[in-house]
């Protein structure tokens, strides 16, 4: 994708060197026709608005390879049991055992559409069917390894077992829009 982007951006500056005179910026006159041009021709705003979808594209392959990384620093400080302090830098996780994990396995079923999906545990991770690998970051709290746009939370009763899950998809051009989904356990 990053090629992509270059390759893009290099016929860009083609275009402008073969069919704009202001390009060159060699006459005064250069810098109202460029301003006006950036300002007004609609070939420009399409090329901004594919460039704002490649580096969308390239920012969320980033995202999941930083969250990708996390983990396994995670996993390699927890395996080799290290005693020394976990970098400021790295996002905490933790890893649960087995038997911890437990009392999130079962179905769940989303409220609204009537969809079922199953979870298992594996050696420190749910499998969360059609949807991916969760990694705790807190108590009741997990994130998706392979997008960082989704996390779960678990939700307890009064006597703290398990009864729903909270789907939440945060949207990578809005940060602050977040939308939820409600995920009944029935089993």
């Amino acid at each position: 994708m990053v090629i992509e982007e270059k390759v893009f951006l290099e016929n860009i500056q083609d275009r402008y060197h073969s069919n704009h005179d202001w390009y060159s910026e060699t006459e005064d006159s250069d810098f109202d026709d460029k301003v006006y041009y950036l300002l007004n021709d609609k070939q420009h705003f399409n090329d901004i608005r594919r460039s704002q979808k490649i580096t969308a594209h390239i920012l969320q392959h980033l995202n999941d390879l930083q969250q990708k990384a996390t983990f396994v620093y995670n996993l390699i400080h927890h395996e080799l049991a290290l005693n020394t302090k976990k970098s400021t830098q790295i996002a905490h996780i933790e890893f649960p055992t087995l038997e911890e994990l437990k009392v999130y396995v079962g179905t769940y079923k989303d409220e609204s559409s009537g969809r079922v999906i199953e979870i298992s545990s594996d050696l420190y991770t749910l499998n969360i069917m059609d949807i991916g690998i969760a990694y705790q970051v807190s108590k009741d709290k997990f994130k998706l390894l392979n997008a960082s746009s989704l996390s779960f939370e678990f939700m307890r009763n009064t006597n703290e077992e398990i009864i729903s899950l909270i789907l939440k998809v945060q949207d990578l051009k809005n940060k602050d829009s977040i939308r939820t989904f409600k995920w009944l356990k029935i089993e």
